[in-house]
């Protein structure tokens, strides 16, 4: 498993608009006839193409048993498994309850220390963020600036996990 940033130019005209569309398919395209699996996130805030790949050319496993056996890989993805299961045995999925973001819970959310009070608590409020773009206004009351911010966190997230994936026990499905 493989992963790589590329940035891009960012476009201030048509044209460049136009090369970046070019340069961005170009990159796809060539990375996917190259791989036998990628998975590809640009972010448009940044112009930055996240791509996760793997050319599945490591040995086939087929667990402890048949021709592509491998007890090795059998015992450690057993040990990982029991290891997880007893750090989440609480854990189960009920579904889940939908969370209906809004402005309180976001500005809760973006300030610093990241871990600000819940919306309505006591607590002492965390910094607010101040908006980069509108002034007078905070980072979490301008929907760009949000988007701009979740995007480069979910990116930075992907990152961290691809990384703890690919040098552990796993399944190889991402």
């Amino acid at each position: 498993m493989e992963k790589e940033s590329t940035i891009f130019d960012t476009p201030t005209d048509e044209a460049g608009f136009i090369q970046l569309i070019t340069d961005l398919t170009t990159k796809v395209y060539t990375t996917g006839a190259l791989y036998a699996s990628a998975h590809f996130f640009f972010n448009y805030y940044t112009s930055t193409l996240a791509e996760y790949r793997t050319n599945f050319s490591g040995p086939r496993f087929s667990g402890g048993e048949g021709p592509f056996a491998d007890a090795g890989k059998v015992a450690q993805y057993e040990a990982a498994t029991q290891g997880l299961t007893e750090v989440y045995a609480d854990a189960a999925f009920t579904g889940g309850d939908i969370l209906n973001l809004n402005e309180d819970i976001i500005c809760a959310t973006f300030c610093v220390p990241p871990t600000g009070p819940p919306p309505g608590s006591d607590e002492t409020p965390c910094i607010q963020i101040p908006s980069s773009i509108v002034p007078g206004k905070l980072l979490c009351e301008v929907p760009v600036e949000t988007a701009a911010a979740l995007s480069f966190s979910t990116q930075d997230v992907l990152d961290g996990y691809w990384d703890v994936a690919s040098s552990t026990t796993n399944d190889g499905f991402f």
